[in-house]
């Protein structure tokens, strides 16, 4: 499977969008979340709530190497406020995923539609 990371704004909600497949080298990460925050910071200047919508249900799990990679990138990235939601293909992806960004503020779903939704409602809490 090809290493790809993309990233869009949606239009209309402003949502970034994220989509991952395969397995990433360092270089990957590093160059994702660079793009990331030079995405991000226009919203952050406009005084928004940055809102995420990262979709790994194509991906591999990651080494522990680049899992430690991630987790220092996303302290970088994300500032308090934000509100992030990571897709994940199954209940074995999605624990692990909560358990390696319990100091994270994420949440993480199976569904799309209930990410969706938590993204735009800013009063639901996170959901672990």
């Amino acid at each position: 499977m090809d290493r790809v990371i993309t990233r869009s704004i949606e239009g209309e909600s402003g949502i970034i969008v994220i989509t991952a497949r395969g397995r990433w080298s360092a270089a990957d990460v590093e160059a994702h979340y660079s793009a990331l925050r030079m995405l991000i910071q226009p919203i952050r200047d406009a005084g928004e709530i940055v809102r995420i919508l990262s979709d790994v249900r194509q991906a591999e799990r990651q080494t522990a190497e680049i899992e430690e990679q991630i987790l220092r990138e996303m302290q970088r990235t994300y500032a308090a406020g934000d509100r992030i939601a990571i897709l994940t293909a199954d209940a074995d992806a999605q624990v692990h995923l909560r358990h390696l960004l319990r100091h994270i503020d994420v949440s993480a779903f199976q569904s799309q539609l209930p990410a969706e939704m938590w993204l735009a409602t800013d009063t639901l809490a996170k959901i672990r």
